[in-house]
Order: C-alpha cells, then sequence, then structure tokens
C-alpha cells in the first residue's frame, strides 16, 4: 500500500493506494493552524481504522505541500 498526502492551507487530502495502483480510500480533512500533532495523529487514525486498512502496512509514502504566506 502507498499513502499519500496533499497539504493546502484549507485542507488536506488523504489517499491510499494497493499494490495495483488502485484507490483503497480517499478522504478529505481540514487543515487548522490549532490542531495538535496528537489530534492529526488520532484524526490519521482514526480514518484508516474506518476503512479497516493497517497504517504499518504502508510501503512508501507521497506527500505534497504547497502553501501560500
Amino acid at each position: 500500500m502507498v499513502f499519500a498526502a496533499d497539504l493546502s492551507n484549507s485542507g488536506i487530502t488523504l489517499a491510499a493506494f494497493d499494490g495495483n495502483g488502485k484507490m483503497m480510500f480517499r478522504s478529505d480533512i481540514s487543515a487548522d493552524k490549532c490542531r495538535s500533532e496528537d489530534e492529526y495523529h488520532i484524526l490519521l487514525q482514526n480514518i484508516f481504522s474506518l476503512h479497516r486498512i493497517k497504517p504499518d502496512s504502508a510501503a512508501g509514502a507521497i506527500i505534497s505541500s504547497v502553501f501560500l504566506l
């Protein structure tokens, strides 16, 4: 599984793809500079749990980040 995250000023799109490139899930959450690392950790754990995916099954990750100041 490959985990992908697209980070922007207003939102975060998360997705996971299986070994054949098929999307396993896509989830959108809001970006909030007031959230702590622990809050984002809880959100990620819950999203993986919701889709019945074990986070440690990820073989890699793709991260895209665009922030405007």
